[in-house]
């Protein structure tokens, strides 16, 4: 964790007493605030971004906005929101219950911990926004969050073979049970460079492999993943293991009729 920022102060309808960020030696760097909402309120809306650092922070993963009150009393099923929701009911309980909320000062000590944080996101630094709204769009309380994402990786090495397919052989240490994956596959043709082509896949990779319903493009890779490398294409939980991986591509395997290269 770098380090947590409040936007938009003054605000004009809560009063934020102090925030303070305290690095620790160690172990995860602490929120400390507190905030006034001296009136009663029986609609938030609530947006949570997650931006992942390229050249400049970019969308990445996560971006959700709900009105909370409606979605805490009724709970229909909206998995992103859902997950971000349970993460506050562990985390922040005092925010976390039903409407009406405020008339009351909310005295928060916060961290983000790491098993809390989306999995399988590549190695990177992120900034994750929080921004709390009422009804008449005036923001009661907003922050961005830096924080900086390591992977271990053992090794990644490509292996070329004479008149054979080269070679993947990667060895990837996953500390923790892993049931929720979200995987990315994606091919790009170079033209003068190399652009987005034909496969464009995101997925939740764990209920996917559960309830397996029909997306021709998702399951077009997953049994690709099930013939080429089946320890990863099993039912979660995953992790807690070391995975050692020899993989190559082969040709049958590939889209049909695809473009020559010149």
């Amino acid at each position: 964790m770098l380090k947590y920022v409040s936007k938009e102060t003054p605000y004009k309808r809560t009063h934020l007493h102090y925030f303070k960020t305290i690095l620790r030696r160690n172990q995860p760097t602490l929120l400390n605030m507190s905030l006034t909402i001296p009136e009663v309120l029986n609609y938030i809306w609530v947006r949570i971004k997650l931006h992942y650092k390229f050249n400049t922070y970019q969308p990445f993963l996560i971006d959700m906005e709900q009105e909370a009150c409606e979605y805490i009393r009724n709970r229909p099923i909206i998995p992103q929101t859902d997950y971000i929701y349970e993460t506050f009911v562990k985390r922040l309980p005092a925010i976390a219950g039903p409407c009406p909320q405020g008339n009351r000062t909310y005295d928060i000590v916060w961290w983000l911990e790491e098993r809390y944080t989306p999995r399988s996101i590549p190695a990177g630094e992120y900034r994750l926004d929080m921004k709390f709204v009422a009804i008449d769009n005036v923001t009661l309380f907003a922050s961005e969050t830096y924080f900086t994402a390591r992977r271990n990786v053992p090794y990644c090495k490509t292996v070329l073979r004479r008149n054979h397919p080269a070679v993947l052989n990667v060895s990837v240490v996953a500390p923790e049970t892993l049931n929720w994956i979200w995987v990315k596959v994606k091919l790009f043709y170079k033209f003068s460079s190399f652009q987005p082509f034909l496969i464009d896949m995101e997925q939740e990779g764990c209920e996917y492999v559960k309830n397996r319903p029909i997306i021709p493009l998702t399951d077009y890779v997953y049994e690709i993943m099930q013939k080429t490398a089946p320890e990863l294409a099993h039912p979660c939980p995953h992790g807690n293991t070391t995975y050692n991986i020899v993989w190559w591509l082969e040709e049958r395997y590939t889209p049909k009729s695809i473009p020559a290269v010149s």
